[in-house]
């Protein structure tokens, strides 16, 4: 069952979302001021923080480095946070390399690089966002992407989970997690799922394979917005989860503020939760 406090307990946010918007991107590994945002969080006491990989800054990223996790690990423990998971958000944007034979011995490199930092820090989840221009949208880019992530599996340590993140629709979602023979899981964006319009009771059907629960807002085909501003039905999902008893991890990624105030923007829509626990 949903308990409000322990809701609250292991509630994460994704990286960035405590300081000021960086280069117009809403999100982006904040390179040259991830360790201030570390101090940060006893602002909104939260004590997850889900890692960002972009593409952009990907070299200055720790994470991305051999060793590099002995960097975070420290900060990590200076401030009390826990990471719980990764997002990989350069996947989003390295269309077509993500399904290129040629580049795809790279690819591999660069994931069991994060993996190894990933395992030593005491990551659980690494999250593959497949969507946007990264979405296996045909049948060759589907199939690239099952035999990509069945070898994945093999190569990187079995202490960590592998999620993926999809903008496919809820059937497809179902028989995807089938071909990879249940070994891979799913992370709920709950907002790229309202702003693709798909009806939360036919997605009900692989909640099952769900580890991880992006709560976000969207307008139906556009902009992330504050909870409770777009097309997300808050109270039908956590109604949904109080329900069924299942227990889920969870991770905040809302909106960035207009003026500036992201710490303000994060208690705005942390209170807005707290009337569907």
């Amino acid at each position: 069952m949903l308990d409000k406090i322990n809701f609250f307990k292991k509630l994460s946010i994704t990286q960035g979302r405590h300081l000021k918007i960086i280069k117009n991107q809403i999100q982006l590994f904040p390179d040259k001021k991830w360790k201030e945002e570390l101090k940060l969080f006893k602002q909104t006491k939260l004590k997850y923080i889900e890692w960002v990989v972009s593409k952009q800054n990907y070299h200055k990223n720790p994470i991305c480095n051999i060793d590099g996790y002995k960097e975070i690990r420290k900060n990590l423990n200076k401030n009390n946070i826990l990471c719980r998971s990764v997002d990989l958000d350069f996947i989003v944007k390295e269309n077509p390399i993500v399904f290129s034979n040629k580049q795809m011995e790279y690819f591999e490199k660069k994931i069991f690089i994060i993996s190894n930092n990933s395992r030593k820090i005491g990551i659980k989840y690494l999250i593959f966002p497949f969507l946007e221009n990264s979405s296996p949208n045909n049948k060759s880019k589907y199939n690239k992407l099952i035999l990509l992530l069945n070898k994945l599996r093999k190569n990187i340590s079995k202490k960590l989970v592998i999620l993926i993140e999809t903008d496919l629709n809820p059937k497809k979602v179902t028989h995807l997690i089938k071909e990879l023979n249940y070994k891979v899981f799913i992370n709920y964006d709950l907002g790229n799922s309202s702003s693709n319009n798909y009806n939360f009771n036919e997605e009900k059907n692989y909640f099952k394979f769900v580890k991880n629960i992006h709560l976000k807002d969207r307008i139906k085909r556009g902009a992330t917005v504050r909870f409770g501003e777009g097309n997300a039905n808050f109270k039908k999902i956590f109604n949904f989860l109080k329900k069924n008893k299942y227990k889920y991890d969870f991770t905040l990624q809302p909106a960035r503020s207009n003026c500036n105030k992201d710490i303000k923007e994060i208690k705005l829509n942390i209170e807005y939760i707290k009337k569907f626990l």
